[in-house]
């Protein structure tokens, strides 16, 4: 089990963080392959879900990547698709009546943008500069989304790897699938003028 965060800050650089909990029916196992991964300067991506997913993107995913020559608004729902023919190839989905699901799913940092990847392959593009996956979602959510507000209320500006981290730390307080020790990558930031001409897109 898994709880993945991430967070976008005012650089537009990406940040995701992933905790290192595993499951095998009542046993807790903490795991050292983290569940965060930089694939490009561009490009983080965190994993949720089994952990066979995460060795496929950690092993074959980087040489399956869409072409990145340019920031294009498309770019992630190529992933998306690179990651459905990646898994299905790998015999790492079921299929019922034509529909193909993973065992899990994903959040991406792309471009100064953070989306989530369903099951179904399904992506979103988040509004927010917060998102969470993960089966302690919520909690983490819930941390974020108070260092926010506290943002704006006090003035503090919070470092984003100390919001990842609380948001963890909350997660594992209250879900006992979750366990440090943390994992945060980061992508490059992006000049402001490039950023909010890609947010418009």
């Amino acid at each position: 089990m898994t709880a993945i965060v991430g967070y976008v800050a005012k650089d537009g650089a990406v940040y995701l963080g992933g905790d290192s909990a595993a499951t095998d029916n009542d046993i807790k196992i903490i795991q050292t392959e983290p569940k965060v991964w930089r694939l490009t300067p561009h490009l983080v991506i965190g994993v949720s879900g089994a952990g066979r997913l995460n060795d496929l993107v950690r092993v074959f995913l980087p040489r399956h990547l869409p072409d990145e020559t340019t920031l294009q608004s498309d770019y992630v729902v190529h992933l998306a698709e690179a990651l459905r023919d990646l898994l299905k190839n790998h015999g790492c989905v079921t299929e019922t009546k034509g529909q193909i699901e993973a065992d899990g799913s994903f959040l991406v940092g792309y471009a100064g943008v953070l989306y989530s990847i369903d099951c179904a392959f399904s992506v979103v593009k988040h509004s927010e500069r917060i998102a969470a996956r993960g089966c302690a979602k919520e909690l983490a959510l819930g941390a974020l989304h108070t260092l926010e507000t506290l943002t704006e209320d006090d003035g503090q500006d919070y470092k984003p790897a100390f919001r990842l981290e609380m948001a963890l730390e909350a997660a594992a307080r209250f879900d006992i699938h979750v366990a440090p020790p943390w994992t945060f990558v980061q992508t490059d930031p992006i000049e402001a003028a490039v950023l909010k001409l890609w947010k418009q897109n």
